[in-house]
């Protein structure tokens, strides 16, 4: 139920951020936002266990609570009337669609760009090979020699070089070769998977999930950043609450197939096929067309009525 409640939150905050950021600042500001989810995402369990050592679960999970109240009062503080109200309606005559049309219309958007539906393929291959990250990673650890511990160190690899991910990300994202960068983003991601089926040091193995994690985290910004200024803000939050879905989606079929490719290939069976399934998915990028469009959206709000006068 928490998830389910927390499911719009991401498209509407990757939906306002375009109106209350410069374009320039657009990649910059997607790139800060998936450090802090990062972020969030490596202290989170560290921060937890400090929780249980000063108190009982009760109060891990209250304090948990109390820091959605204080993001609540942060939304609230949001004034009105600023100039860059995020929470202003583009077009205020018109009635909010319902839900099987905004779905529609979400797809039709993605429809009529391909570019917008081959990076979309791009997150959706990252989150794939994400999902089987978390079942083929135990194989890895074991074959380094650090038994299940070293599954964390895995992951806590995969989130270090996420940040690295998000740290490139404003420099790739201002490329004149979006195509390329992209292509190559998705190679970082993919090309460790195959080098970890015959590794047997840890560092080495620990170093080569940190690439994975920063060529997926550069493709879902890279992504995230073409969305927003390929498509209009009428059209942006239904397409991308498609491709969030979608994108999550993606981890789920991946932890669900790892099994299966593990039982049939084995260890490292699966994680060559993993690995070569993205690094072909590359190539169907360099073979097509991604293009990142120009600034689109002026600084100011396009809705005059909705500026307050001076």
């Amino acid at each position: 139920m928490a998830t389910a409640a927390a499911a719009p939150y991401l498209p509407c905050v990757s939906a306002i951020t375009p109106r209350v950021v410069d374009d320039a600042d657009l990649p910059g500001a997607n790139a800060a936002r998936s450090v802090v989810a990062s972020t969030g995402i490596i202290l989170g369990p560290a921060i937890g266990g400090v929780l249980l050592l000063l108190g009982s679960p009760a109060f891990a999970f209250a304090v948990n609570a109390l820091t959605f109240g204080l993001s609540a009062l942060a939304v609230l503080a949001i004034r009105p009337g600023s100039d860059r109200n995020p929470f202003r309606c583009a077009r205020s005559a018109d009635r909010p669609a319902g839900l099987l049309r905004d779905v529609v219309r979400g797809a039709a958007a993605l429809r009529a760009r391909p570019e917008a539906l081959r990076l979309v393929g791009a997150d959706i291959m990252c989150s794939v090979m994400y999902g089987t990250q978390t079942v083929l990673l135990l194989v890895v650890s074991r074959q380094i020699g650090l038994g299940t511990h070293g599954y964390g160190y895995l992951f806590a690899g995969i989130g270090a070089g996420g940040l690295v991910g998000t740290a490139l990300a404003g420099r790739a994202s201002r490329s004149r070769y979006p195509r390329h960068v992209l292509a190559l983003a998705l190679a970082a991601a993919g090309l460790p998977m195959p080098l970890l089926a015959v590794v047997h040091w840890p560092a080495v193995a620990i170093f080569l999930t940190g690439l994975t994690g920063a060529g997926a985290l550069l493709v879902e910004i890279l992504t995230e950043t073409v969305l927003q200024r390929a498509l209009d803000e009428d059209t942006f939050g239904s397409a991308y609450g498609l491709a969030l879905p979608a994108s999550v989606a993606g981890i789920v079929a991946g932890s669900l197939i790892a099994p299966a490719l593990a039982g049939a290939l084995g260890g490292s069976g699966a994680l060559v096929a993993v690995g070569g399934a993205v690094l072909a998915y590359a190539l169907v990028v360099l073979r097509g067309t991604v293009r990142v469009p120009g600034a689109i959206r002026p600084s100011q709000p396009a809705v005059a009525d909705a500026a307050p006068a001076r």
